[in-house]
């Protein structure tokens, strides 16, 4: 190319090599021999055969057949469901014994509710926040 046009030709060369970032380097080197086999010594030419032949293997990989995944619930490396229960009681177990409160569904609807009830005048438009009861405080735990 820089033969046949000089400095004008070095800066399409120069778009040629660039395509090798957005495209396969062995997909423009095809392009390149079918414009150099052709004498067609232009950028939009390679840019245009890179293209269609990008998208020839793009439409070759989606209809290439997949083979289907066996899968399988009987294995050596896959447990039981009665294992799984049995690691869960020791693990709630343990939790309780340490002295970890677990989180219930009942704990969370509590707790969303008292931050309903502890809404501040500014957010809510009120005039005064609703008072919320709480616990006696004998207990320092709760």
């Amino acid at each position: 190319m820089f033969d046949t046009e000089g400095r004008l030709g070095q800066r399409a060369m120069w778009g040629i090599a660039g395509l090798c970032r957005k495209y396969p380097a062995r997909l423009v080197e095809q392009a390149c021999a079918h414009a150099i086999s052709n004498r067609i010594y232009r950028y939009k030419h390679v840019r245009a055969t890179v293209e269609q032949l990008f998208e020839q293997a793009l439409e070759q990989v989606e209809a290439a057949p997949q083979p289907p995944l066996p899968l399988t619930q009987d294995h050596p490396l896959i447990r039981t469901a009665a294992e799984y229960g049995d690691l869960f009681s020791r693990a709630v177990r343990h939790a309780a014994g340490d002295g970890l409160r677990i989180k219930t569904s009942d704990d969370v609807v509590t707790a969303i509710r008292a931050r309903g009830a502890c809404a501040t005048p500014a957010s809510s438009g009120a005039t005064s926040a609703p008072t919320a009861s709480h616990p006696p405080t004998g207990d320092p735990t709760t």
